[in-house]
């Protein structure tokens, strides 16, 4: 929260965006918001952040104390688009000048060239248009004449306006989230993690297992009793904070088969590329056959590092 003048505040939010959810109907999109509102409140509560969630169609609004670090936090959320810190205000057109005034002044210093993008969702007594040419002059009005330039094209700061209704919401820049629909929408897949295991398997594994809460699975990583706990360990490198499964019997594949069938999982993963993807026969259980995937088994050594990235 900012104080700007006497009785006046306005308030610093995370603008969520999301992708995917928005092409469901809306039923569904009901229910996957549901989810992923979930997803983010848990995350933010687990760090210790303060927060209060709001939902508006296509966006989701978060109030919290700490929005750098809400940002980093929900950057790796399955589902979230992408994400703003954003400054509030009215929508007049007084408030809204009034506001740029004081946005630029923080961040548009003499030499730097700007652009401005607005966005209108409901009915207002001006344009776009109108908004976009008034607020050129408001976020320079600190400077002198031809100490700043417009450019359209590639500025060196962009400042985005969304006008929804009776509020303004005002940013420069927008975070990448890892996308995706939200965990828990797609049903339970087995990560299978092998007793033996390199640096190169380490982040495949990781890697499958962020690939697959990307399209919304429950991913379960499973793995000999002896393996698991060191694998768990090496896997929190990368951020990942799920519980591992032992395997029982000695009968690898028996033993998989039969803990999808009792945890209904859809399928298992597996973290090998191409030329480790084991030649034996596939894992069915007498019920009825499973899908197996290779999430990385297509990506080389070098793509690894720069998708793990994203996630981790």
């Amino acid at each position: 929260m900012r104080e700007i003048g006497p009785g006046r505040v306005r308030m610093t939010k995370v603008l969520v965006r999301y992708g995917e959810l928005g092409l469901k109907s809306e039923r569904v999109m009901r229910r996957f918001l549901k989810r992923l509102n979930r997803d983010m409140t848990s995350r933010l509560t687990q760090e210790g952040i303060d927060h209060v969630i709001g939902t508006e169609r296509g966006r989701i609004f978060v109030d919290c104390n700490d929005p750098g670090r809400a940002i980093e936090v929900l950057r790796r959320v399955s589902g979230v688009f992408s994400l703003s810190e954003v400054t509030e205000c009215g929508s007049s057109r007084d408030q809204i000048m009034e506001c740029l005034a004081d946005y630029g002044r923080d961040r548009v210093r003499p030499g730097m060239s700007y652009g401005l993008k607005v966005k209108r969702i409901g009915s207002h007594p001006y344009t776009s248009r109108d908004i976009a040419i008034a607020g050129g002059g408001a976020v320079v009005s600190h400077l002198k004449e031809g100490e700043s330039r417009v450019d359209l094209d590639d500025p060196d700061i962009w400042i985005e306006l969304e006008i929804r209704e009776n509020r303004t919401y005002i940013f420069s820049g927008r975070v990448k989230g890892v996308g995706g629909m939200p965990s828990d929408t797609q049903g339970k897949v087995l990560l299978y993690l092998p007793p033996d295991r390199d640096k190169e398997t380490e982040e495949r594994a990781a890697l499958s297992y962020w690939m697959l809460s990307r399209r919304g699975c429950t991913v379960i990583p499973v793995s000999l009793p002896e393996a698991g706990s060191e694998w768990m360990r090496a896997l929190q490198t990368y951020g990942v904070r799920a519980e591992c499964m032992s395997l029982e019997g000695p009968d690898v594949k028996a033993s998989l088969a039969r803990t999808c069938t009792m945890l209904r999982a859809a399928g298992i993963a597996y973290p090998f590329d191409v030329s480790a993807i084991p030649s034996a026969s596939s894992v069915h259980p007498r019920d009825g056959p499973l899908a197996e995937f290779y999430p990385t088994a297509g990506i080389e050594r070098g793509g690894i590092d720069a998708m793990l990235e994203r996630f981790s």
